[in-house]
């Protein structure tokens, strides 16, 4: 079994020692506390829910992106607001906390209708991740119907899969992503053994042997590369930690380990420079600044290497700059709390077995329908007062 099968309202995803005070490392404190201080400044919240998410292959400037936008950005807050009604040692607020979570969390699985589609449904991971931290404080009628809801979304992401045939590129990443962690939060272990078995086919497929993505070498960006391996460390650090092979686990630290010459500055990429992808160049005509043929901004990668530092202590050397606090409080309580818990796990990449298999990367860009939307979200949008 990947995990031992807990009952129906235990939280199953990874959440290191979040939900265990007394095993706190010394971060969590003051950065629980930070985050019980937005909940409480943000007032009486009522969240709203939409029935699409628009996003994937849409400019910025169409208005059902920004009409998506006002809905989902608001999920971050629910994130919060679920782990206050978890951890707060008030107990008013935390039946406060527990109202209101449950409002959001039902608001979003009555209104919204699954799509499968993974670059815009990535931004249902903090929705997943909140159903997941409420399950122990859920009445067992608000569970049952939160599954229901939780099971469309894994049954349209199935079949959106098989609809569009998805290949080797990042839509499949964040495809397995969301779906590993709907299994993980199900307790699904027959579609949690399905989702182990095609990540393990894909990271073969999706990342080379020298660290390359088939992303970066299919749009010649680093902004994919960073992208693509955004929806696999969130699922690294968040599904049991047998789910992903020694094999794979070298791999992706092999990818981390690809940006380090252009983080450091060691080596410049200009991107998109050589993309094929029509949809690249409609971006950089309409002046959308992180797709133009410029060098890449090794700012882009300071959140994923900062998730990166929790599983790999590899790439601690050359990411010292990004263990600051210039993040959003809930994704440095979260990381913070899964510090030294992780990192002893998966082996280095020097030490693992790979046979050496890997995708070849001459496979052409259009095999894969491209996203259009920036990296998706991960215990809050990790940018500062987010």
């Amino acid at each position: 079994n990947l995990w031992h099968m807990s009952s129906c309202s235990s939280s199953r995803l990874n959440w290191g020692e979040l939900f265990n005070p007394e095993s706190w490392p010394p971060k969590v404190k003051p950065y629980s506390a930070r985050v019980i201080q937005i909940v409480k400044g943000s007032g009486e919240v009522k969240f709203s829910a939409c029935k699409e998410i628009v996003g994937e292959g849409k400019l910025p400037t169409d208005p059902g992106v920004a009409e998506s936008k006002k809905c989902y950005e608001k999920l971050a807050l629910l994130l919060k607001i679920a782990v206050c009604a978890r951890i707060s040692t008030d107990a008013s607020l935390s039946d406060l906390c527990r109202l209101s979570a449950v409002q959001g969390l039902f608001e979003w699985a009555s209104i919204y209708e699954p799509t499968g589609n993974p670059i815009n449904e990535s931004r249902l991971i903090p929705w997943i991740q909140a159903y997941d931290i409420m399950k122990p404080v859920l009445t067992v009628q608000e569970n049952m119907s939160l599954e229901k809801f939780a099971r469309s979304l894994l049954s349209a992401n199935n079949s959106f899969a098989q609809k569009r045939k998805l290949r080797n590129c990042n839509w499949t990443s964040w495809r397995l992503c969301i779906h590993s962690m709907l299994s993980t939060v199900l307790g699904d272990e027959s579609s949690l053994k399905s989702s182990q078995e095609l990540v393990e086919v894909h990271i073969e497929q999706n990342l080379m042997e020298d660290g390359a993505s088939f992303d970066f070498l299919a749009r010649d960006a680093l902004h994919y590369h960073v992208y693509d391996l955004d929806a696999l460390l969130t699922m690294a650090i968040h599904v049991p930690p047998a789910f992903l092979s020694p094999r794979s686990l070298t791999r992706i630290e092999r990818a981390v380990a690809f940006l380090e010459p252009y983080f450091t500055g060691a080596a410049v990429h200009i991107e998109f420079a050589n993309s094929p992808v029509a949809f690249d160049r409609r971006r950089r005509e309409a002046g959308i600044e992180a797709y133009q043929n410029r060098p890449w901004p090794p700012a882009q990668a300071r959140a994923l290497l900062r998730k990166a530092r929790v599983l790999f202590p590899s790439v601690e050397p050359w990411t010292a700059s990004v263990a600051d606090e210039q993040y959003d409080a809930m994704y440095k309580l979260t990381l913070s709390a899964m510090e030294g818990r992780l990192a002893a796990a998966p082996p280095t990449a020097a030490a693992a077995a790979d046979d050496g298999r890997g995708a070849c990367a001459a496979s052409r860009a259009e095999e894969c329908p491209m996203a259009g939307a920036p990296p998706g979200p991960d215990a809050g949008d990790p940018r500062p007062g987010a």
